[in-house]
């Protein structure tokens, strides 16, 4: 498929389309750390992969974008938690999304084999890094905020 052509100001309009922030009311809080026995931690942003998906289809069209990965292991690996070691594996997944006028960034991610849902969950982070070459949700990553109790 050939790529379309696009004057300067019409990338730079998309572009602002694709780094505009998602409604609010997709944005949930994940805890990822905490500190002194649950009073502080660290909390992250995110928007479940479907609005990212949403905003590409809405800018491109469904047929105007693809999404390819891989899926590969690690087999294997030893791993400590709460100081006991589990014998497990990684899944990494390899992402590249590509659109006509942007390009293809490849991305990866990994999880732990034996944790609920790995592949789905590396899938997920996978693709939302690999749109986040191209802005979608870029601002996300600034907003890790600390978390006090």
């Amino acid at each position: 498929m050939a790529a379309t052509k696009f004057t300067e100001a019409e990338r730079e309009k998309l572009f602002a389309q694709l780094e505009a922030p998602f409604d609010p009311a997709l944005i949930k809080w994940r805890v990822m750390r905490t500190f002194d026995n649950g009073r502080s931690g660290v909390i992250l942003p995110f928007a479940d992969p479907r609005a990212y998906t949403d905003r590409l289809n809405e800018l491109f069209t469904p047929s105007g974008w693809t999404r390819e990965y891989t899926i590969s292991t690690v087999p294997s690996l030893c791993r400590m938690e709460r100081g006991k070691a589990i014998v497990t594996s990684k899944v990494l997944i390899a992402h590249r999304r590509y659109n006509h006028t942007a390009g293809q960034p490849h991305r990866h991610w990994r999880e732990w084999a034996d944790r609920e849902n790995a592949v789905t969950a590396a899938d997920a982070q996978a693709f939302k890094r690999a749109c986040s070459c191209f802005g979608l949700g870029r601002y996300l990553y600034a907003s890790v905020r600390p978390a006090c109790g």
